[in-house]
């Protein structure tokens, strides 16, 4: 996917992801990004329904420091995540379970 031809999608005011063809990217750091309170990714409510609206179909996220990358449709998400609020506004957090996985080779020998 190229990123020259990524729409970006912000949150108040910050980049979140982007939007490049009908998939979400969000580029994530999982010891920080992870939600253990549901083992899975978040996305922000209001951001989603605005994925939904623009036709967007599938969601990825990359955890920049495993190389795994993970991706779901964006009907999972919105079927079967959980609304939670930990702080950052309303978000719907999809449990890993659900999500399709990529494994980097990168640390398979730790």
């Amino acid at each position: 996917m190229k990123k020259r031809n990524a729409r970006p999608v912000r949150w108040q005011g910050k980049t979140v992801g982007r939007v490049a063809g009908q998939t979400f990217v969000k580029n994530v750091v999982r010891a920080r990004h992870l939600l253990r309170a549901v083992g899975g990714y978040a996305i922000q409510a209001p951001i989603l329904e605005d994925l939904h609206a623009r036709g967007v179909r599938e969601v990825r996220v990359h955890e920049m420091d495993t190389g795994n990358v993970y991706w779901t449709t964006l009907e999972t998400f919105r079927t079967k995540g959980k609304r939670v609020n930990f702080g950052h506004g309303p978000q719907v957090a999809l449990p890993l379970e659900h999500w399709q996985c990529e494994r980097s080779a990168q640390l398979s020998l730790l």
